[in-house]
């Protein structure tokens, strides 16, 4: 969870910068309706009086508990399109570290991770278009026997999934199987942020 973690202070840091500044929107707003309410009094010569005071604040009541709904909004919307900005970052992090130097060795965790869980012995592989020269089967299956203390059979399936990288694992009777594609770790990742920021950021909205 270090990863979610990161960018939990991330959104939580880019949350409280814009915050501070649709409060300090509202406090400009504020002021200028005051000093807008005083130099209509002074050109009217018109003295405050209990009614007209009482009056005032309760404008000036209704404007900031109005303000402070609007900000509220604003902030909600601020720390969604941020969880949308880091989840698109992180995406193509990912999608970079799958196409470079370390891409063998995401690859290999990727499908050991899910060997572990499917704990079958007979395993196929569904990899996008385009990869099978990418994937080492000899070495994956030595390390899920590493991992596991036992040899499987692994095979690349005839048919590919459509992803920008990863894998889906699955069992050869296609009963169980586990999508580590790309995609489909970017949407369990972003449920992962939307889950912390809920308890870390939104507990006080």
């Amino acid at each position: 969870m270090s990863g979610v973690t990161s960018i939990i202070e991330t959104i939580n840091r880019k949350t409280e910068e814009r915050a501070e500044k649709i409060i300090n929107e509202a406090q400009i707003v504020k002021d200028q309706l005051l000093r807008e309410a005083m130099e209509k009094a002074g050109r009217l010569k018109v003295s405050m009086t209990t009614k007209a005071e009482t009056d005032a604040k309760a404008q000036l009541a209704k404007y900031e508990a109005s303000t402070r709904l609007k900000s509220k909004h604003r902030i909600l919307e601020a720390k969604e399109e941020i969880v949308g900005e880091v989840v698109a970052a992180v995406m193509e992090k990912a999608r970079k570290t799958l196409e470079g130097a370390e891409g063998k060795e995401a690859l290999t965790r990727l499908v050991v991770e899910a060997a572990v869980a499917l704990d079958a012995q007979e395993l196929e592989l569904v990899i996008p278009d385009g990869s099978s020269r990418e994937v080492d089967v000899a070495s994956l299956k030595k390390a899920i026997k590493e991992k596991t203390g036992r040899p499987v059979s692994l095979e690349i399936a005839s048919e590919t999934v459509r992803s920008s990288g990863g894998v889906v694992i699955r069992t050869v009777d296609k009963r169980k199987s586990v999508d580590n594609t790309l995609e489909a770790r970017m949407d369990r990742l972003a449920g992962e942020v939307r889950e912390a920021v809920t308890r870390a950021l939104f507990q006080d909205s």
